[in-house]
Formats: structure tokens, C-alpha cells, sequence
């Protein structure tokens, strides 16, 4: 019947970011893997660039694994958004199979892609608290 005060508390963290302007191209080895070393204190949300053509499939140590289809160059994971993209800019979730919500960088990660992808690029978006 009435309305009073309520008080909400919000707890944050404070982190400093490194945001790269530029990808950097991962070698893959004739496995198909690579290794990510992260010099971050905190995970680092990637974004990921996949270059190839038709179904592109991505897995990373710790979690996540997504598969991409009806790719045309290339398709950019953004992890920050949770969202793909195309290489027209479009977003492309629709097409987009697996999870890429746990494709956060601590420490190191092993990363192996499907034998259709051609090139991959990070860019790691470094965090620290």
C-alpha cells in the first residue's frame, strides 16, 4: 500500500583493460592445434576471427566448442556480445551450433579447430585486477 525506500548495493569490480586495436594470426601446428599464452590477471573475453568457407568448428580447452555454418571467408565470434558475426557485419546466431559463452582466456588455453577452418585470429582483450 505504500511505498517506502530501499536501498541497493551493487558490488563491483574494478578491472584495467587492454583492448587490442589489431587480431593477431594463431599458428596452428598439423594437429590443427595451437597454444594461447594470456598475461592477463583476470579471463579475457576474446573476440576470434575464423576464416575458411562452409561449416567452421572451433573447441577450446576449459569449456566451449562451436560450430558455424554456411560461412563465406570468414565469421567473427565476439564473446564480449555473445554474438557471430559474418564477414558483412550481420549477426549470425542462427547458424551457429555449441556453446561460446566459456571461450574466456586465463593463463594459457589450447584451442584445435575443425580441418575447414584456414586461418585463425585472436584479439585478446587483456584484463587485470
Amino acid at each position: 500500500r505504500r511505498l517506502r525506500k530501499l536501498q541497493v548495493q551493487f558490488t563491483l569490480m574494478p578491472f584495467r583493460h587492454a583492448y587490442a586495436n589489431e587480431y593477431e594470426e594463431i599458428t596452428l601446428d598439423a594437429n590443427r592445434n595451437a597454444w594461447l599464452t594470456y598475461n592477463g590477471t583476470y579471463p579475457s573475453v576474446p573476440n576470434i576471427k575464423l576464416y575458411g568457407n562452409g561449416t567452421l568448428g572451433i573447441y577450446m580447452s576449459g569449456g566451449g566448442n562451436v560450430k558455424i555454418h554456411e560461412v563465406s571467408e570468414f565469421c567473427e565470434i565476439d564473446v564480449g556480445k555473445l554474438r557471430v558475426f559474418d564477414k558483412d557485419g550481420n549477426v549470425i546466431l542462427n547458424r551457429t551450433e555449441g556453446d561460446f559463452t566459456n571461450f574466456r582466456v586465463s593463463n594459457g588455453v589450447q584451442i584445435k579447430c575443425d580441418e575447414t577452418v584456414t586461418k585463425v585470429e585472436f584479439r585478446m582483450n587483456t584484463r587485470w585486477r
